[in-house]
């Protein structure tokens, strides 16, 4: 439990939380980093993760204790035929989690269509607070849809357009798990096997990898040949283009440590003297967090430019650039990216801009503090409503 809070009836009863998103580890990192706060805050606490069913989701699932459920939610062949199928099927499987015996303390939607059909099966049970998680500056489709159903809604970065003013909206950050904390800088070199004697360029495209930023890097390998001596490159790629990056630095001659998905975000972001990377929401955070410089290219196919708007948030900080997708190539990397990662003046003033806007606390804290003691402000009710019932009914006896 909480230091200083009591166990009481209701928040010992009350305890099942239902996380429902996912689909990218943008959506469900968040999640799981604010069910294991939750967790350490009161034991009672019964996280269950109701997910798409996909495998970038086990990825991130497998490695804590919290059980999971499939909705079974793909990508409909249909149009908005196949989609209504979907989310119908979705609700009714939620609605088996939300009912009698199973029904949870609190419902958090974490973004995603898998996140339809858990809230609006909590919705018609009625008295399931509901709460969303938003991590990026433009409110997603799913959020807008649910946000009428919902009790509150959080917010990772100031939203640029603001939900209807009925819907209590909270920016209060986003959820970060411990293992992203930015570890000792020469203790993450060594654990990733890399120089302390040179510059660390990272390269990151979101949880399944950026092609368009893979193909940059490889295009610039040979060139980064002739700097061998004073750069070295963490390389993320998503599961496709694994193989041909790592085959490409090793031609090279570039000392490159390439891997699917990261192995530790911590020591990635302690190695790290410059980021190139996607601008997702979570992502945008986890720079936030460990105060590391970063050059942007969002993505930029989303009809809300979502990304643009986060890059910008870390840009008019001056701890962030943008690079757009049509202009990066491998003469952008050399001329844009590494240029600055050798250029000690500018790296510096990037870090001290970044390092002035970190968070003191984390959003993780803030968040469970918060759900806490909705919790409890639900269960005290409940037990009034259940107190006048049985006094009702004894009167009609």
């Amino acid at each position: 439990m909480k230091p200083g809070i009591a166990a009481t009836p209701e928040t010992v009863s009350r305890r099942k939380v239902i996380f429902a998103g996912g689909g990218t580890g943008g959506h469900l990192a968040p999640g799981v980093a604010l069910a294991e706060a939750l967790v350490s805050m009161d034991p009672h606490v019964e996280p269950l993760f109701l997910t798409c069913g996909r495998e970038i989701e086990s990825r991130f699932l497998d490695s804590t204790e919290f059980p999971s459920v499939s909705l079974g939610l793909r990508r409909p062949r249909w149009g908005a035929l196949g989609a209504s199928v979907s989310v119908t099927t979705s609700f009714l499987r939620s609605l088996r989690e939300v009912s009698g015996r199973n029904r949870p303390a609190l419902v958090i939607g974490l973004g995603g269509g898998v996140s339809l059909g858990p809230v609006l099966a909590s919705f018609v049970r009625r008295r399931i607070p509901v709460v969303l998680l938003e991590q990026n500056a433009v409110a997603g489709r799913a959020t807008r849809l649910l946000a009428r159903f919902s009790d509150r809604v959080y917010a990772s970065l100031p939203l640029v357009s603001p939900l209807s003013a009925r819907v209590d909206v909270r920016v209060l950050g986003n959820p970060l798990r411990p293992c992203t904390e930015r570890k000792e800088r020469l203790a993450s070199l060594a654990q990733l096997g890399l120089d302390s004697n040179r510059r660390t360029l990272t390269v990151l495209g979101g949880s399944q990898g950026a092609r368009s930023i893979n193909q940059a890097m490889m295009d610039a390998a040979p060139r980064l040949s002739s700097l061998n001596s004073s750069l070295q490159v963490i390389h993320v790629t998503g599961v496709r283009d694994q193989e041909k990056c790592r085959e490409s630095y090793a031609a090279s001659g570039v000392l490159a440590k390439v891997h699917d998905f990261a192995p530790s975000m911590g020591a990635v972001y302690g190695a790290s003297d410059l980021v190139l990377s996607r601008a997702g929401g979570t992502t945008v955070s986890e720079l936030e967090a460990a105060a590391v410089p970063s050059v942007l290219v969002p993505y930029p196919w989303h009809r809300d430019q979502h990304q643009h708007h986060n890059a910008r948030v870390l840009e008019r900080r001056g701890c962030a650039r943008i690079i757009s997708e049509r202009e990066l190539t491998g003469t952008i990397v050399l001329s844009k990216v590494v240029r600055l990662l050798l250029n000690p003046d500018a790296m510096q003033s990037m870090v001290e801009r970044a390092e002035s806007f970190r968070p003191e606390r984390t959003a993780a804290g803030a968040l469970a503090d918060e759900l806490s003691q909705l919790m409890m402000e639900e269960g005290k009710r409940e037990n009034v409503s259940s107190s006048l019932g049985r006094r009702q009914e004894s009167r009609l006896c």
